[in-house]
């Protein structure tokens, strides 16, 4: 039998080695990267800055999560366990071990609890095992002497001072109480005192004096906190009013788990130091973060993505000749593919690595910024390791991502047309417009769709606010704008298309300047849609977060104007009367006057008249709870429970119990008899106010009846800049001739600038000698805080976006100017001068700026369209509750700056040559 034997020619050829050819690509690769230096360091810029930013937030967050070690010396010092009271008895109640005061009870379908609900234990020491030591630390308010008067401030009862407690508190100056005679204060409680080390605290209530032996704080306490740290006597013990704010400290105790949960049983919680083993659960690590960290990594993602994109494919058209001689001598496409590719990897991996070890310093930095003395504000510098490896990997894979259309372009591109250097317009493709145009229309139908399902919804009562209905409609209120987005980028090159045309006919600055933008849909498009996508999100920021301040202010419901001071006096018992209350008040005046107001006004409630029937005004119009889910009455508080809504000004103190000038119409009818109302609901269709009488067992009945009485007054609505508690007036004669008698009468005093704290505890202190001169009066005087202003929340957004906006603009422009440097060599060859040059700069921000954030504006009005559709179909809120001048500012004011910024900047000089001359 003969072997057949194979011949040399048919032997399989052995198989190369893939290394060889992947060492040629990446050094290839990396000398492109090296030899377009300009923009290749633009790339890892745009790279390293998003990464910078999530690696801060990283930072931000470990530096808030304590270490246990950490977390133990700032709860326990030096003990083994603590016990708080937490609930009454529950046999089902079972705590967390490294959160204790998270604990979970069985609830009935309606969470209401399944076991009876009992009252909480006094004292956890007495349901420990017997023998074991105690350190009881309490807390509670005392009203004590101050550099201005009196003031209240936070008393922290026990022996805090104990050095088995050193980590929980620590001694800051002085030395430790010896005896029931003795305190320490907080550094901030110091300073508010006007106190030295050795002087005496003086409390009013209860009366005591301690002299003040050291200045103590506690790790979860601010700078800020002013703390009394009082002995644990029978007096001081007194002002632990909340047992659930009191930690028995336990020394030498080593519980079992068993042993928590029998604890848990009788409503007492434990923290253990051999029984805490995970900090995750402790400080700010909680569902936000993922979502927060998750929605900046994608938005990071598509901005960068898209501009570094743009920066990898003008390098790439740089770098065309040398691609061509590559592809002349062998080189397959896919070797070309890859080049480009790799150069984006190693882009990603250089500015991944940047933006980690620069957002670790720039963490830090605001760690120490926000750090306000407290430990939850900043436990330590933890640097999260495999959270910053975890960056750099996503840094490569952005670089990569982005490089991928820009490669796959070198690799289709023609070796002779890049061999003669010349170059060939784009083909704009239509069916891009038209699936753009699509979107537009889906988009707004989504928001429209959703935005009604989701009013029809919440009319729907038993439909629960985290249903999976709700959660759908939320989210088609986002996807529908997300929709428009992208549709407008799909039809970017299009649009500069069609603006190149009208914009041409307008000087030939801008007839380059549009021209040039609509020719290079390569640069164009990514830093439009970066421009559109700043700006949406800029919008929606701006639109949602104005919506919601003014949904506060409507909220909140001010006692007086905000910045104003009050001095409310009642009756101090059944006997007292309204004599008693305008005498405290004749008292309280003048003191008021030592502080220097600009105006005080003078104002009484009412509510009851001499035939002892409750006068209450009726709201006719009012948002019905069936129609929205803030902000809303039923009918029966309509009709008659709006109580201690009446009240009774004279009318030169208007101004002042208002915090506005009254218009001069409005004041003469309220002289003449009117009612003066401050919101068109109190109106009836005949423009008056109904008053009405009931009697006191009337008003707590299941459903409103028919009042007693009914007035009807003439009435004149004006509008209030501040939601007030009064909400209808009348004055002294009025309320004479109607029998009403006051109920509260009450001071308000308005000053140019507030009082400051030392001024506060002035007041506070002769208030309460106003007190004991009118015993048959009970007076209080309090600072009047409106809702928190949104201005600074609202202009850091416009900033931070702006600086987005201006960074993509620079970068787009940037490029432009690059690849516009033979165009403006011709221009100079035929006698352009540098000025021409300047305007078609300046011309072309102006267009892509000014495009992008209009169309991502008006897309970002979308999503607070859609919610106010939802939440507000009653038109209670509309879109005019929009900051419009910020939104002017995103539109207008952004892309008018990086105009003027690009026309001051001066081109670089161009070399005029023949070559340039002639073609």
């Amino acid at each position: 039998m003969r072997r057949a034997v194979r011949s040399p020619a048919r032997a399989a050829a052995p198989r190369r080695s893939p290394w060889p050819r992947f060492l040629a690509t990446w050094r290839i690769a990396t000398a492109h990267v090296r030899r377009m230096a300009g923009s290749s360091l633009l790339a890892v810029c745009l790279i390293a800055m998003p990464i910078a930013v999530m690696s801060a937030a990283f930072t931000t967050w470990a530096g808030r999560v304590p270490t246990l070690g950490e977390l133990l010396a700032s709860e326990l010092g030096h003990v083994d366990a603590w016990v708080a009271v937490v609930g009454g008895p529950d046999p089902s109640r079972h705590q967390k071990l490294s959160d204790p005061l998270s604990a979970d009870i069985d609830r009935n379908e309606d969470d209401t609890p399944v076991n009876p609900e009992r009252p909480p234990v006094g004292d956890a020491a007495a349901v420990l095992p017997a023998g074991l030591e105690t350190l009881q630390i309490g807390e509670g308010w005392a009203n004590a002497r101050t550099a201005g008067g009196t003031g209240s401030l936070r008393a922290v009862i026990g022996p805090s001072w104990d050095s088995r407690l050193s980590g929980r508190y620590t001694l800051v100056a002085g030395r430790s109480p010896h005896g029931p005679d003795e305190a320490m204060v907080s550094p901030a409680a110091l300073h508010r005192l006007g106190a030295s080390l050795g002087d005496t605290l003086t409390l009013t209530e209860p009366a005591a004096t301690f002299t003040i032996t050291g200045v103590l704080r506690g790790a979860a306490d601010a700078d800020s906190a002013q703390t009394l740290f009082l002995p644990g006597t029978d007096r001081t013990r007194a002002l632990q009013t909340d047992v659930t704010l009191t930690r028995w400290l336990v020394p030498d105790w080593t519980p079992t788990e068993e042993d928590v949960h029998a604890l848990n049983a009788v409503g007492v919680a434990v923290f253990a130091r051999n029984l805490v083993t995970d900090t995750s659960l402790v400080g700010t690590s909680s569902g936000f973060w993922p979502w927060a960290v998750t929605a900046g990594a994608a938005f990071g993602a598509w901005t960068t993505a898209l501009l570094v994109g743009a920066a990898i494919s003008a390098g790439a058209r740089r770098e065309a000749r040398s691609m061509a001689v590559m592809s002349g001598v062998g080189a397959h496409p896919r070797d070309l593919f890859a080049v480009i590719l790799w150069q984006g990897t190693v882009l990603g991996i250089v500015g991944g690595i940047a933006g980690a070890c620069a957002g670790v310093g720039i963490g830090t930095a605001v760690l120490s910024v926000l750090d306000d003395g407290a430990v939850s504000s900043f436990w330590g510098a933890h640097v999260p390791w495999a959270h910053l490896a975890g960056l750099v990997a996503f840094g490569a894979l952005v670089g990569t991502a982005a490089a991928v259309l820009p490669a796959r372009a070198a690799a289709r591109r023609d070796v002779l047309t890049a061999l003669r250097e010349t170059r060939t317009p784009p083909a704009l493709r239509h069916r891009w417009p038209l699936i753009g145009v699509a979107g537009l229309i889906a988009g707004v139908a989504t928001t429209a769709l959703g935005a009604s399902a989701l009013a029809a919804l919440n009319a729907i009562e038993v439909v629960r606010a985290d249903s999976i209905q709700r959660r759908a409609l939320e989210a088609a209120l986002l996807c529908g704008p997300l929709l428009c987005l992208a549709g407008l980028m799909l039809s970017g090159h299009a649009l500069f298309s069609a603006l190149s045309r009208p914009l041409s006919r307008m000087g030939v600055a801008l007839r380059i300047a549009a021209r040039d933008l609509a020719a290079h849909p390569g640069r164009t498009v990514p830093a439009f849609g970066t421009i559109a996508t700043c700006a949406f999100l800029a919008s929606t920021l701006l639109s949602v977060g104005g919506v919601f301040a003014a949904a506060l202010r409507l909220a909140v419901t001010s006692s007086a104007p905000p910045g104003t001071v009050l001095v409310t006096a009642y009756p101090a018992h059944e006997e007292a009367g309204p004599a008693d209350t305008s005498a405290a008040l004749t008292a309280a005046r003048p003191i008021l006057q030592r502080t220097g107001p600009a105006a005080i006004g003078s104002l009484s409630y009412v509510s009851a008249d001499t035939e002892g029937d409750r006068v209450l005004p009726q709201l006719q119009h009012y948002l019905s709870c069936r129609e929205a889910v803030t902000l809303c009455t039923d009918e029966d508080s309509a009709l008659a429970r709006q109580h201690n809504r009446l009240a009774v000004v004279a009318p030169e103190d208007l101004p002042a119990v208002l915090g506005t000038e009254v218009p001069e119409a409005a004041l003469a009818a309220f002289r003449n008899g009117a009612a003066l109302v401050l919101s068109p609901d109190w109106l009836t269709a005949d423009g008056k106010v109904v008053l009405n009488g009931w009697r006191e067992e009337q008003l707590w009945q299941s459903s409103a009846p028919a009042p007693r009485t009914t007035r009807a007054l003439s009435a004149v609505a004006i509008a209030s800049p501040h939601p007030l508690a009064y909400q209808v007036l009348v004055s002294p004669t009025l309320a004479l001739g109607l029998g009403l008698l006051p109920e509260a009468q009450q001071l308000i005093a308005h000053y140019d600038t507030p009082p400051s704290q030392s001024v506060m505890d002035s007041l506070s202190m002769n208030i309460q000698a106003v007190d004991s001169r009118h015993p048959r009066a009970d007076a209080s005087v309090e600072l009047v805080e409106g809702p928190p202003d949104a201005a600074g929340w609202l202009w850091l957004i416009l900033g931070v976006s702006g600086v987005l906006i201006l960074v993509a603009s620079t970068v787009a422009l940037s490029l432009g100017r690059a690849e516009r440097g033979p165009d403006e060599e011709t221009l100079a060859s035929l006698g352009a001068d540098p000025g021409l040059l300047r305007s078609i700069n300046a011309r072309q921000a102006l267009v892509l700026t000014g495009v992008g954030t209009l169309a991502g504006a008006a897309t970002g009005i979308l999503p607070t369209w859609g919610l106010l559709m939802a939440e507000f179909p009653t038109g209670l809120l509309t879109l005019a509750v929009a900051p419009w001048p910020l939104l002017g500012l995103l539109a207008g004011g952004l892309p008018l700056l990086l105009g003027i910024s690009a026309w001051v900047i001066p081109p670089r000089a161009p070399r005029p040559s023949r070559r340039a001359a002639i073609g």
